[in-house]
């Protein structure tokens, strides 16, 4: 008769608390790496949590970025730029417990701005979102005081998201002093699937 065999033990699967210490540890070193790579820009880079999916896909809701303000001392904000703008001054603009938003910037000062029904042009040009949802229009209807075509004012940007059905934009409260820009996004560091630069 054979002997009883021994059951094998199992290796146990890490828990949850292993994988969250990994991607933390992660995290960090990734900063710490960027920091000494870039010294120069660490020196002007502040962490920034999305707050909403108005510009998803580009950085999606609880994304953690990081941004710069040193190129802002070496050139204006330019149409395409990613930019995070304080709330303060902007009267239309309805961003409860919001210091904040990160959007990208449509129109500059003296550019041409017209709102019409599923699309907003930009110096006669529809301005179309191209993402991994498509070819995205924005609704220029709810145009709240404003007129229908308008020039960007002195010392002004205008801004939209990348995800028009949930971005709450200038369509809605109009434009942005350039003074209130603060910082560019620069790279997103957290989730670790998302990490990468912001464009």
């Amino acid at each position: 008769m054979a002997p009883p065999r021994r059951p094998v033990r199992r290796k146990s699967e890490p828990g949850v608390a292993w994988f969250v210490f990994r991607t933390a540890l992660h995290a960090i070193v990734l900063f710490f790496a960027l920091t000494l790579l870039f010294d120069e820009r660490a020196r002007h880079m502040k962490p920034f949590t999305m707050l909403s999916n108005g510009m998803a896909p580009t950085i999606k809701a609880n994304d953690m970025v990081m941004a710069e303000n040193g190129s802002l001392d070496e050139r204006r904000p330019g149409r395409g730029d990613i930019v995070v703008f304080l709330t303060k001054d902007l009267p239309r603009l309805k961003a409860a417990g919001q210091s904040y938003l990160i959007q990208r910037i449509a129109a500059l000062e003296g550019d041409k701005v017209e709102f019409q029904p599923d699309s907003v042009l930009v110096n006669g040009v529809e301005f179309v979102t191209k993402n991994e949802f498509g070819s995205l229009h924005h609704d220029g209807t709810e145009h709240r005081g404003l007129p229908a075509s308008v020039v960007v004012p002195p010392g002004h940007v205008f801004t939209l998201g990348d995800r028009p059905d949930e971005s709450n934009d200038g369509r809605f409260w109009g434009f942005v002093p350039e003074k209130n820009i603060i910082y560019r996004a620069w790279f997103c560091y957290w989730p670790p699937n998302r990490v990468g630069p912001v464009r």
